[in-house]
């Protein structure tokens, strides 16, 4: 009876072992209660509703040089064959990272934040706050410099098929989508940049 009871217990340990190391690869990524007072209300921020490609696109090869994509920012699509690097996890506009780097991020499960040339600087300040404040290796913010974004929504969050443009940042609004979206559709869900 007792080698059966150790051997219970030992399974049990393994399971709970696994699961810590491996995870579930449909849980939600976490995301601190202070994030949502970063920021904009979610009405303040004006964002549109999520907008969801169906079906997922799969991931495309891999492109070399500029690319243009048919919807700005990009959500998913053809990008380079090497990822951003999420540390530091916010861009400054003058650094300029290639998007076509940050949407293989995208590939790989991660939310990039956009932000325009429009984005007014105490905003921008928000937004490096939020990007301060999101604990997962899941999230980074990069500059869109090549065109301002339409219909004055200067900020959008996009994962791999998935898109919400806001006027403002609000934590609340970047913490829903980061718990929702993050590893949830990309290819290469839960691949290291």
């Amino acid at each position: 009876m007792k080698k059966v009871l150790l051997a219970v217990v030992g399974v049990v340990v393994v399971l709970v072992v696994v699961g810590v190391v491996f995870g579930d690869d449909d849980a939600p990524v976490e995301v601190p209660v202070e994030l949502t007072t970063v920021g904009a209300t979610p009405a303040a921020a004006d964002c549109l509703p999520v907008a969801s490609t169906r079906p997922v696109p799969q991931g495309p090869p891999h492109r070399t040089g500029t690319l243009d994509w048919p919807v700005v920012p990009p959500d998913s699509g053809e990008h380079h064959a090497q990822t951003l690097r999420i540390t530091p996890r916010f861009y400054e506009r003058d650094v300029d990272p290639p998007p076509e780097r940050a949407v293989h991020d995208l590939e790989h499960g991660i939310v990039v934040a956009w932000y325009d040339r429009e984005l007014p600087g105490d905003e921008v300040e928000v937004l490096r706050q939020v990007a301060d404040a999101v604990p997962t290796n899941r999230f980074v913010v990069v500059p869109w410099n090549r065109a301002a974004f339409a219909d004055g929504r200067h900020v959008v969050l996009t994962a791999w098929g998935h898109t919400q443009r806001c006027r403002r940042v609000s934590g609340q609004v970047f913490a829903d989508f980061v718990r929702t979206y993050a590893d949830k559709d990309a290819p290469e869900k839960g691949a290291p940049v």
